[in-house]
């Protein structure tokens, strides 16, 4: 399913339909706890970044991996629940699980990446996500987004921009790696047009809205403020 507000709601609603019809299926209940990534990561509902929509989605990773404890994909998903509420040493732990279950799975590495970079370990992340791409070189946008900020925290900003590019249009998240890189690089222009895409889906978005649901969900705080320092950099407003 491409990306998008109308679409990231859409999946979220078939997946808790399905869910209805059969609460023990544990694909479809790692799946909607992964949908709910999208809502805390971008600005669709009053729900960005809430501790209730985080603690909702730990709680359904949790359930799919009681389901389930044997598949890769539910841990991952749980150990991306973890980091939604600054768990790291934990997150970090089910990502070695899932990656001792299943190295393989571009799914499971995707989202590893993200458990990676928001963990402080972002060559590690860089690592997985070139693999994901060896695995599957046609994947969909969805696969580049922790990718982008994996290469930007790496400070490989050119790299960054290329991943950025390749997600949706209206991924926000793709969006501001495509500022902060233009940022650190002092591309004045590629840096106001990336604010200008911005600001058309997310209008008065601001560093602060950024950095504010960084907080928790990133360990490092120099990793949020050379993030926050690119934004600067490229014009979007404190």
């Amino acid at each position: 399913m491409k990306g998008g507000k109308e679409n990231a709601i859409k999946g979220r609603q078939a997946l808790e339909r399905a869910i209805e019809i059969d609460p023990t299926y544990a694909p479809a209940v790692a799946r909607l706890a992964d949908s709910y990534n999208s809502f805390l990561v971008i600005r669709y509902t009053e729900e960005w970044g809430t501790p209730a929509l985080a603690e909702l989605m730990l709680a359904t990773a949790a359930r799919a991996v009681a389901l389930d404890p044997g598949d890769a994909y539910t841990h991952v998903v749980f150990g991306n629940a973890l980091t939604q509420l600054g768990r790291h040493d934990e997150a970090v732990v089910e990502l070695e699980r899932a990656l001792r279950l299943n190295s393989n799975d571009v799914d499971v590495l995707q989202i590893a990446a993200a458990i990676l970079f928001r963990s402080g370990f972002p060559e590690k992340a860089v690592e997985l996500g070139a693999k994901r791409m060896e695995l599957d070189p046609f994947q969909s946008p969805s696969g580049f987004p922790s990718y982008a900020k994996a290469l930007f925290l790496a400070k490989n900003y050119a790299q960054a921009v290329v991943m950025a590019k390749r997600c949706e249009p209206t991924n926000t998240s793709c969006i501001l790696t495509r500022i902060a890189a233009a940022g650190q690089m002092c591309q004045a222009a590629a840096g106001k047009a990336a604010v200008a895409d911005l600001l058309k889906l997310q209008p008065n978005y601001t560093v602060h809205d950024e950095t504010a649901v960084m907080v928790v969900r990133w360990r490092r705080k120099s990793d949020i403020d050379h993030f926050a320092d690119g934004l600067r950099k490229a014009g979007l407003p404190e």
